[in-house]
């Protein structure tokens, strides 16, 4: 085999001294540490840290550690040790947004290998994948010229970056670049200038005066491509080898001079390259297969033996989530559940399970980061909880504030302002600013707001677009009907569809507006209904929907879904037209039987032919189903197992 490289062995050191000593290196922006200091707290660290400053060749199969753990800067070091001693090949994903990188990295945490090591971070840069968002703080990959006093996350875990180099024998730096590299102009996608289906070095070959020797990296990723594009069917996604030349004079890539790979091939001597995808291929799986095969094939020209990962790109599922309230025993919830807190509770996510282990956040919406895994918050606001994996949903859950009040007092203890408000004689808390979801027909009845914001002094509680008896603009303790007692012209939108309750002071001409909730109206809107057909069938039916029966046949309406609450004196009523029941309008439960007892007169065109079956919420009929009258039998239904 053609020698590419002498090598050297290092001594290995734990990922925990190193993040000490840069951290270290940080904190003499701020202030001196002595040096006595620094090996007494280094000597604590080797002593009682155990497994976690196990090296190389121990017998220890696997070794995670992490840095800024439950931060949105959380950065991973996987560790995965051979049975026999060998070279230490360094993967490393995610400096930028590019899936294809931190995905195919992720893969190589799990394999088990006969000889050598790898050293595995899928997610160099975690703050700018789960934003996806290339560079937030500046370009990682541009961080890697002589740097001794990091002063921001990044620089720190360049920093280790550098140090893990330092342990390692190759390093392969993962990206998805646009287009495809071509050494002649073809096209705007085909050109030199492009990335994507290379791999990169910063030299052809390179010499490493501590090893009097040549590296020769252009011969060693040929070897790589040429046995990868044997196994790429289509000729067009070839691989090749892209020679930055970044130490020359006239080199187009310059900047390529603060990357990770020239840093590891110029001051460790190391051969380093750029893997690139190209964005423009057609799937991630085939990203990731891509990506593999030239990882794998530079393991073995290295002589590290593994067990080969397979590329799992299963869409992310969020499984369930605790939830821990007040320090008590957590709750557990599934996918797109809820669950209901009171304001000034604390809240704390203790754990989640999905079908990935890794590059996983969690966001409660409006609190602290975009990583608010094991943070305890205070709750003021509904929030939606987000489970990511690196940038791609896995799932969410809901937190509601319990804002019913089962006290009959007017007034209750909360430190914030509020509105006191009652929708359908449920009593329900509001904050200023909040929005009030409601359907037309619901009513509303303004209770009180907090003593606080009465302290603005001779104040009234409009209701902007309602007008009560007393034409007045004080609308508290009066009963709204938000189907017929609302004046649309008045509303925010002038559709009747958002309307304002404000706090008001006018005095000495002048006109004040100090705090609001909004009240968004929307219409009433049937889903389905669900009715069984002659003790037997239990079958659904949508809005417009036409039911074809036969006479005497029978059937019973159990069930309706809509907009609207059905459990309560609020709720829609369901009438066939044209079968006497109870009187009430309602004919849920009831059997009804298509036969002579139905009223002609009331069906369509009176004719006995077609019914309607009318949805309804007081005088507003908002859905129906149509009931046919024939010899056939029911067609063009769903059938719901009983």
């Amino acid at each position: 085999m053609m020698k590419y490289y002498v090598s050297s062995k290092k001594s290995r050191v734990s990922s925990s001294i190193l993040f000490f000593l840069n951290l270290f290196r940080l904190t003499k922006n701020i202030g001196k540490i002595s040096s006595k200091a620094i090996f007494n707290i280094l000597l604590f660290l080797i002593i009682f840290s155990g497994s976690d400053l196990i090296l190389f060749g121990s017998g220890e199969r696997f070794k995670r550690d992490v840095l800024f753990e439950n931060t949105e800067y959380e950065f991973n070091i996987y560790y995965i040790y051979g049975s026999e001693k060998g070279n230490t090949m360094l993967i490393i994903g995610g400096m930028h947004n590019e899936p294809g990188g931190y995905l195919t990295a992720d893969e190589y945490v799990n394999i088990s290998l006969e000889k050598g090591n790898l050293i595995v971070v899928p997610r160099a840069n975690f703050n700018t994948i789960v934003h996806d968002q290339r560079g937030i703080n500046g370009d990682m990959n541009r961080k890697f010229a002589q740097n001794e006093k990091p002063r921001d996350y990044d620089e720190i875990i360049v920093e280790n970056i550098k140090q893990l180099m330092a342990e390692s024998d190759v390093v392969l730096n993962l990206h998805e670049g646009s287009g495809f590299y071509i050494e002649t102009y073809v096209d705007k996608l085909r050109n030199p200038m492009r990335f994507g289906q290379s791999i990169i070095a910063d030299s052809d070959i390179y010499y490493s005066n501590k090893n009097n020797d040549n590296i020769n990296l252009e011969e060693l990723a040929k070897e790589i491509l040429n046995t990868v594009n044997k196994k790429i069917k289509d000729e067009k996604y070839y691989f090749r080898f892209n020679n930055h030349r970044t130490s020359e004079e006239d080199s187009p890539h310059k900047e390529q001079r603060l990357s990770a790979t020239y840093y590891a091939l110029t001051n460790l001597e190391i051969p380093a390259f750029g893997i690139e995808v190209s964005q423009e291929l057609p799937n991630m799986e085939m990203k990731i297969k891509h990506m593999s095969w030239v990882i794998n094939e530079f393991m073995s020209e290295f002589n590290i033996i593994p067990e080969y990962p397979g590329a799992y790109i299963d869409e992310p599922v969020l499984k369930f989530i605790n939830v821990s309230i007040n320090n008590q025993v957590p709750i557990s919830l599934k996918n797109n559940e809820t669950f209901y807190v009171n304001p000034g509770d604390e809240i704390e996510i203790t754990y989640v399970e999905t079908n990935y282990n890794r590059g996983i956040s969690i966001d409660i919406e409006g609190y602290g980061g975009i990583q608010d895994f094991k943070k305890r918050f205070k709750v003021d606001k509904n929030a939606r909880i987000d489970v990511k994996k690196d940038k791609y949903n896995c799932g969410s859950v809901h937190m509601v504030l319990k804002r019913e009040i089962k006290e009959t007092t007017d007034e209750i203890s909360l430190s914030e302002d509020y509105f006191l408000i009652d929708i359908n004689n449920n009593r329900l808390v509001f904050f200023p600013e909040e929005e009030i979801k409601i359907v037309r027909g619901d009513e509303i009845k303004i209770i009180d707001i907090s003593p606080s914001l009465k302290s603005h002094g001779s104040i009234s509680v409009n209701f902007y677009g309602y007008e009560p008896p007393d034409k007045s603009a004080e609308d508290r303790g009066y009963v709204i009907n938000t189907q017929k007692d609302l004046l649309p012209f008045y509303s925010l939108d002038k559709k009747g569809e958002k309307y304002e309750i404000r706090i008001e002071r006018r005095e000495g001409g002048v006109f004040e507006i100090f705090e609001k909730v909004y009240v968004n109206v929307v219409e009433p809107k049937l889903e389905y209904i669900i009715l069984i057909l002659n003790e037997d069938k239990k079958l659904w039916f949508y809005n417009g929907e036409v039911l074809n029966l036969s006479y005497n046949d029978y059937l019973k309406i159990v069930d309706v879904k809509s907009n609207i609450p059905s459990d309560d004196e609020f709720g829609v009523k369901v009438n066939f037209y044209g079968f006497v029941g109870r009187g009430d309008g309602n004919d849920m439960n009831m059997e009804i039987r298509l036969d002579d007892s139905l009223l002609k007169n009331y069906s369509v065109l009176e004719k006995g032919e077609r019914y309607e079956i009318r949805i309804s919420r007081g005088n507003n009929i908002f859905g129906k189903i149509y009931v046919d009258l024939s010899p056939k039998n029911v067609t063009n239904v769903d059938f719901i197992e009983n």
